[in-house]
């Protein structure tokens, strides 16, 4: 959706300043630009309440914005949007070529909630905004984040969220990230504990096993040999017995013979 262009005073306008991204054609312009915002920022962190010239800078911005031509803002829808910081630079890459290949100069800011548009979106603020809502728009698609076009450039029944409640909760981009990158690691914790878990379980149940295999054949071994000296005991015996027997036989045939042959000799 278009509106006009942000007032320096704007709350909206750089909200976002230290993930905004200023897309120059003048690229000197564009670093100073970046170097003095550093500043600034450092100065905001150690001395929050302090002046540090934030209102000086939006103003000397908008002032060459409005230098290229009609300024204007157009805001994106891009409720599906990752909170991971790795998707968000690739976003932010994305956008600031084709911006800039498109001759879109300005600022685009990800605001994922605030005063006026309860959901996220990608407001832009400078010249040839109705290209740049297009071309964000067709990013933001691409990536995944919206449906289509059309949901990414709504503009039905539009009613700024202020206007319907007074209980504004507005999400800073950065510690939403820093959110989210904190759950990644918790979640990755939980997982490799979970892992480490699986793991220890399966070499316990791999010593179970093994302790179990070793066990049944040991007493495999046991048992077979058992039945083995058994067998072997077995026809020992039967051996010893057949060749008693044998010998036995032998024995009574010769005292036969012999009884006969003396028999016969001394009858």
């Amino acid at each position: 959706m278009l509106q006009p262009a942000r007032k320096p005073k704007s709350k909206s306008f750089l909200r976002e300043f230290k993930d905004a991204i200023f897309i120059l054609e003048d690229e000197n312009l564009r670093k100073n630009l970046l170097d003095e915002l550093a500043v600034i920022i450092k100065n905001k962190q150690e001395n929050p309440n302090a002046k540090n010239g934030f209102l000086t800078f939006k103003k000397k911005l908008i002032s060459y914005l409005r230098d290229l031509g009609d300024l204007k803002t157009a805001n994106i829808w891009c409720r599906n949007i990752s909170l991971d910081e790795d998707d968000i630079i690739n976003l932010e890459k994305i956008l600031f070529k084709k911006l800039l290949d498109n001759n879109c100069y300005g600022v685009a800011e990800i605001h994922l909630q605030d005063r006026e548009i309860n959901s996220p979106h990608i407001q832009y603020v400078g010249v040839n905004a109705d290209i740049a809502e297009q071309v964000i728009a067709q990013i933001i698609v691409d990536l995944g984040y919206e449906m289509d076009i059309q949901s990414a450039m709504s503009k039905k029944n539009f009613i700024p969220f202020y206007q319907i409640t007074d209980q504004i909760i507005e999400l800073d981009l950065e510690t939403e990230i820093t959110n989210t990158k904190i759950a990644q690691d918790i979640e990755e914790h939980k997982n490799q504990q979970k892992l480490k878990k699986a793991q220890q379980f399966n070499i316990n149940d791999i010593k179970k096993l093994a302790n179990k295999h070793k066990s049944n054949f040991v007493n495999s071994i046991k048992n077979h040999s058992n039945n083995r000296v058994q067998d072997i005991i077995n026809q020992y015996s039967k051996k010893k017995k057949n060749k008693n027997k044998i010998v036995y036989n032998i024995f009574e045939m010769k005292l036969k013979m012999y009884k006969k042959r003396k028999l016969t000799k001394f009858k």
